[in-house]
């Protein structure tokens, strides 16, 4: 189900991310999510675009329907790719003082719970 491949993928992340028909990137918080995990969202949103091209971006987007093999591809390169430019990110953001107002506030959007139960 498209919930487990969130779940690997996404894991340690306190965000989920898929693309809707429209090619705009959809983002769930978790409960525990702060405003880094609002920055981590936000640059893979700009880096997924830039991985498949702007407007091309809808060509694989699927949500609501069942995660299609080229979403999968872009939210993975993305994400990574997000993963492996964070730090200098995050460097960047300290260094021009914003640490308080963007690392640490909460994002107010949807959030989500999992249960193993």
């Amino acid at each position: 189900s498209d919930v487990r491949l969130l779940e690997g993928l996404y894991s340690p992340e306190r965000y989920w991310m898929r693309v809707g028909v429209s090619g705009r990137p959809r983002i769930i918080f978790s409960k525990d999510a702060d405003g880094e995990d609002a920055l981590r969202a936000l640059l893979q949103c700009a880096l997924l675009d830039a991985l498949v091209g702007g407007a091309q971006v809808s060509r694989c987007g699927t949500a609501p329907e069942p995660m299609g093999p080229a979403e999968a591809s872009a939210l993975t390169g993305s994400l990574e790719e997000m993963r492996r430019q964070w730090p200098a990110f995050e460097a960047a953001v300290r260094g021009a003082e914003w640490e308080e107002a963007a690392l640490r506030s909460v994002p107010s959007t949807w959030r989500f719970t999992l249960s193993t139960e």
